[in-house]
């Protein structure tokens, strides 16, 4: 059974962590809701709360994330990155 004393402190030590957690969550949040804007909406929004609200849902929601896989070798990489990964777990046994 927790005295009164530890539970109290229980409490104080889950709201500072909650607190830490959110301070690294931060840049994620962050990241993820600028991901979907041009660029121009993006240093447009800086100074405000709107730099974390993701733009309407329209035709150009998911443009971003096209453009990467259309014009650049991602879908490559990433074929590559599993093939290392998998070899490197057969090897390994």
């Amino acid at each position: 059974m927790l005295t009164k004393k530890q539970k109290r402190n229980n409490w104080i030590l889950t709201v500072v962590l909650l607190i830490v957690s959110l301070l690294f969550l931060f840049p994620v949040i962050w990241m993820l809701a600028n991901s979907f804007k041009p660029d121009a909406a993006i240093t447009a929004d800086m100074n405000s709360m709107a730099a974390f609200i993701p733009p309407a849902l329209n035709g150009n929601f998911f443009e971003n994330y096209v453009s990467v896989l259309t014009n650049t070798g991602f879908v490559r990489y990433m074929c590559n990155t599993l093939f290392e990964t998998i070899s490197s777990i057969v090897i390994s046994f």
